[in-house]
């Protein structure tokens, strides 16, 4: 047998047990789904979704390697209409036939997508356009498709900012109006309608339908395990990994601290927490429990914990660990978390699991973002801004096509594309069955991510950044800033409320 025989077998098998690691969350997907969705409030401040599915006698119907059905038809015939997708270059949600050889994530993405057309009998065709902060490329090809009509485009895979210029410049539909998309399915992430709906309508969306760009643009703490058992860090919270902490609901701002601050010695070279930049702050705003914009009573307002005493307490307690005031802690580009001398980091991309991984010398693993006490139900995150958001078109012709494609990209790639998106980031780290812990550390995350209107229109109401700049800065005071800036917070709400009508 050949040396390339050889390699394509240790990698299908490596594949393999990732796949067995992973098999109970896949199993229990329904119930995860059922137990997660509880009503209650999240990040983003309306009560979140219990499954369609609830109603179901034994649950929702599965597939035979565990993944929930969708509901949409088994086998449609569009008679081969081309299915137009506008995407920003960057983000490189779907690939085309030329791209599609470039990666195993770039391969399995062209898989799926072919299934989805052979499903429904459509052909799927992407258009890329550079697009990023600033630019308006996007907006513009869909200005000129909507303004006379023409239905150029089905669907759009937006840079984030663009989504929120694209829409209050109405040019893309509420997706609730779309037929088949069921936002409560798996394949959408569960805080997703709470955080992301306006009044009663939702413009954008995230989830399994761009998994890649999901996974590798999540903010997130990282944890360097040998280093947790060097300083006998188990001893601060009673003896238990962190993946038992993180399971028991105790990862929180203050264990965080409790852990981080004066638990590596007087080594100045070593640290509790390095960050690589001050965009790994926004993420602390959501992980509490808050959003900049809420919808309440169908209309969206600014939310009310913002002048809370809780508020004021969580920006100085997270003041304590991102100011650098303390020896312990360090924004360094990431570079001490990376040459394993500090016990934790943090990053606005798992992209920055990659590198670890494919550098190999720290044995780490993903964490959510903390809570803010134990009695906090969910943990939270949010996207970096190099995410991308899908939208659809405001002058679609079918939407009962775009619909049931919608909802069948998303449904496919849930059972193909995310595992080894997953896989390729971080390589055979949690393959082994032992490593099952912090593979379900990685799920915990990315079912942790919230869409806040107040990040996704930042341009349009007002900055949304605020809280990033008083966090790091420990001379700013979050009540200050919060009279400083209410009356604008305010009416740039209103505006956008009215803009979108």
């Amino acid at each position: 047998m050949n040396k390339n025989a050889m390699k394509l077998i240790s990698m299908l098998l490596v594949l393999l047990m990732l796949f067995t690691c992973l098999a109970a969350c896949k199993k229990n997907e329904a119930t995860d789904a059922d137990s997660e969705t509880q009503a209650g409030d999240v990040a983003g401040g309306t009560a979140a979704q219990g499954d369609a599915s609830d109603s179901l006698e034994n649950g929702p119907e599965t597939d035979e390697q565990g993944y929930v059905k969708d509901t949409l038809p088994e086998t449609y015939d569009w008679e081969g209409v081309d299915f137009n997708i506008l995407q920003w270059q960057l983000g490189h949600d779907f690939v085309v036939g030329a791209e599609a050889s470039t990666s195993a994530i770039n391969r399995v993405k062209f898989q799926s997508q072919k299934a989805v057309e052979e499903r429904f009998k459509v052909k799927l065709k992407v258009h890329e356009v550079s697009d990023g902060w600033g630019q308006t490329e996007i907006t513009s090809a869909l200005e000129a498709s909507v303004a006379v009509g023409s239905g150029t485009y089905d669907m759009v895979s937006n840079y984030s900012d663009s989504a929120g210029k694209s829409i209050t410049n109405k040019l893309c539909m509420d997706l609730n109006s779309l037929p088949y998309v069921d936002f409560e399915k798996p394949w959408w992430p569960q805080h997703l309608l709470a955080s992301a709906t306006i009044g009663e309508k939702m413009y954008y969306c995230g989830g399994d339908i761009n998994g890649e760009n999901l996974i590798r643009y999540m903010c997130a703490t990282y944890i360097n395990l040998d280093m947790y058992e060097e300083y006998h860090i188990e001893e601060l919270v009673d003896g238990r990994t962190i993946y038992e902490v993180v399971e028991d609901g105790d990862w929180t701002i203050e264990t965080f601290q409790t852990m981080a601050l004066g638990t590596t010695g007087n080594d100045a070279d070593i640290y509790g927490l390095t960050w690589r930049d001050g965009e790994y702050w926004d993420a602390f705003l959501y992980s509490g429990g808050f959003s900049m914009i809420k919808t309440e009573n169908g209309v969206l307002t600014l939310n009310d914990d913002l002048q809370s005493d809780r508020m004021v307490t969580w920006v100085a307690e997270c003041q304590k660990l991102l100011t650098q005031t303390h020896p312990d802690t360090k924004q360094d580009a990431g570079v001490a978390f990376k040459e394993g001398r500090s016990l934790f980091g943090g990053d606005e991309h798992l992209t920055y699991a990659e590198e670890l991984s494919s550098e190999g010398t720290v044995n780490f693993s993903v964490l959510p973002m903390p809570k803010y006490d134990s009695d906090q139900e969910h943990y939270y995150t949010c996207e970096g801004v190099t995410s991308s958001l899908i939208t659809v078109p405001a002058d679609v012709k079918n939407t009962e096509m775009v619909g049931m494609i919608v909802e069948g990209i998303a449904s496919q790639n849930h059972r193909v594309v995310k595992d080894v998106v997953y896989y390729d980031i971080f390589q055979t780290r949690y393959a082994a069955a032992e490593d099952t812990a912090g593979g379900r550390m990685f799920e915990i995350l990315y079912n942790s991510v919230v869409f806040d209107v107040g990040r996704v229109f930042t341009h349009n109401w007002g900055n949304s950044f605020i809280f990033r700049h008083v966090v790091g800065d420990s001379t700013q005071s979050w009540t200050t800033t919060y009279q400083e800036n209410f009356e604008q917070w305010i009416k740039g709400i209103n505006d956008l409320y009215v803009a979108l009508g």
